[in-house]
């Protein structure tokens, strides 16, 4: 949760950084890509969650939403036009809306009843941590080594998440715990 978190918030602190420099957009322009990033949000927390954790399981969300970041973080520096733009960004935020609720649901689904409060408490510090380290890595990234680094960087550690993902995953389905890949 944590490396979700700060590969993230690497992103958060930079974006309109890089639409800036990408599309010379400012404050106006960026305020809309922010509204759709909440919309996509919404739409996906609010209502798909649900029915893709029934139909697929937290586990495989997990590791579908890591893989749509990925790709959307790979992509997102270098897009030319504002449909890919766009695209990149559903990609972020679908995946971004899938992996953490999931990641969270399966953190306290997989906790003993009487530790879950400080599991969850925990992992929200971790949260926290992570929210005040990755910006600070994407700003000092992005200077010094450009406009493209924050979201490889992002990339690879997210790269190294869908691993573990896989790997709790198969240890859930093998233990037949809850959150699961057959529920």
């Amino acid at each position: 949760f944590f490396l979700l978190i700060f590969s993230f918030s690497n992103l958060e602190a930079t974006f309109a950084l890089l639409t800036e420099r990408l599309f010379h957009y400012g404050t106006r322009e960026n305020g809309y890509l922010f509204t759709y990033i909440g919309v996509i949000l919404a739409i996906v927390q609010g209502g798909l969650i649900g029915v893709l954790v029934r139909k697929f399981g937290e586990a495989r969300l997990v590791t579908l939403g890591l893989s749509l970041l990925v790709i959307g973080f790979v992509t997102l520096p270098y897009t030319q036009h504002v449909p890919s733009l766009l695209l990149s960004i559903t990609g972020v935020t679908m995946g971004y809306g899938l992996a953490s609720p999931s990641i969270n649901s399966l953190i306290s689904r997989n906790a003993s009843e009487d530790m879950q409060g400080g599991v969850l408490g925990l992992s929200q510090s971790f949260a926290s941590l992570a929210r005040g380290l990755g910006p600070a890595w994407g700003g000092w990234v992005f200077d010094a080594y450009g406009t493209a680094s924050p979201y490889w960087s992002g990339a690879t550690i997210l790269l190294g998440c869908i691993g573990l993902s896989v790997f709790a995953g198969m240890r859930l389905q093998n233990n037949n715990t809850p959150g699961n890949l057959n529920q």
